[in-house]
């Protein structure tokens, strides 16, 4: 297909993570679904490629087979289309794919991608990378599943060791070190001390400075939770369930629009509120009068609307006026 331009990579990659930090799965489904069709209408394969893999996690996180699969198979075709073969680029496509896979039960193939995906940065001398670090988590845990104890402990230490050179990825060497207390529990169910050490050190990391408080934060304290209550260590499990959950519906997650990223304060918010409010009215009585969208100025406020509806503070906008700012959303 001739190519008629290109879509924004940087805007999409800031409207979906937007709806992550919110985890609010629906807007992240039809952010992607948008930027897809913008992609497909334009011919742009290279912004395509970026949408399918985003969405290969999407699926995969929402337990989409089907969709998953397809948006992998899709991915790696354009890899090999756009000459990203042996590339960084390609490298981060196989890890993906590789993590798709696993999930799903093709675990062989899945190892096989991770592989690929290693040469790659080897050859392109980036294996002090945070990307080569989380290939190596994810390989870890493929093992670990396999029960390949030895193999997986070498891959989440080294992965560790990178991360902790690289600087500001405290909340990943959490993970991977809880994944750790797992892999030596399960190895011999007698060396207690040494798990509990592993999440004393998790623990450490997780309330680390350098983590910022965000949505992967949130994520972060999900992920790491549950293990601390199957290692009968309720009281910090419930602590990191209570500040997802804060981080995910509190204030920090509220915007003034989807570009600025600007968190409000309650002052603010109370003016935004009243402002969201106030147009909102004057949006419904001018379609209900003349049965068209104003002729004034529109987006910011409607943005502003539609940020306060994801956070349950407006309950509905006119129809007629949400179709009409639907597409400027994403």
């Amino acid at each position: 297909m001739e190519q008629r331009g290109q879509i924004d990579t940087a805007r999409f990659i800031g409207r979906l993570d937007a709806c992550f930090n919110r985890n609010d799965m629906r807007a992240a489904r039809e952010c992607i679904e948008y930027w897809e069709s913008e992609a497909r209408q334009k011919g742009d394969d290279r912004g395509l490629l970026t949408v399918l893999n985003e969405a290969v996690g999407y699926y995969r996180r929402s337990k989409k087979k089907t969709k998953a699969l397809s948006a992998m198979e899709e991915s790696l075709s354009l890899v090999k289309t756009l000459g990203l073969s042996e590339s960084l680029s390609g490298a981060t496509i196989y890890i993906n794919a590789a993590t798709t896979l696993a999930f799903f039960g093709n675990v062989q193939k899945g190892l096989e991608l991770y592989d690929k995906a290693a040469v790659c940065y080897q050859a392109n001398g980036k294996t002090q990378t945070y990307e080569y670090a989380a290939l190596l988590n994810n390989k870890a845990a493929v093992l670990n599943e396999l029960k390949c104890y030895d193999e997986a402990e070498k891959h989440w230490k080294n992965a560790i060791d990178i991360l902790k050179k690289v600087g500001y990825h405290d909340g990943e060497i959490a993970i991977s070190l809880v994944m750790l207390a797992h892999l030596t529990f399960d190895r011999d169910d007698t060396a207690c001390e040494q798990v509990e050490s592993l999440l004393d050190e998790a623990w450490e990391y997780v309330n680390s400075d350098n983590q910022p408080k965000d949505g992967n934060y949130a994520y972060v304290l999900r992920k790491c939770a549950p293990s601390f209550d199957y290692f009968q260590r309720p009281m910090e499990a419930q602590a990191m369930r209570e500040v997802a959950k804060e981080i995910y519906e509190g204030g920090e997650m509220i915007y003034l629009d989807y570009s600025a990223n600007t968190p409000c304060d309650e002052r603010e918010l109370d003016v935004l509120l009243f402002t969201a409010y106030f147009f909102n009215e004057v949006f419904r009585l001018f379609t209900v009068v003349s049965g068209s969208f104003p002729p004034f100025p529109t987006f910011h406020y409607t943005e502003i609307v539609y940020n306060f509806q994801n956070v349950g503070l407006i309950d509905s906008l006119s129809t007629n006026v949400f179709n009409q700012v639907y597409r400027h959303r994403f």
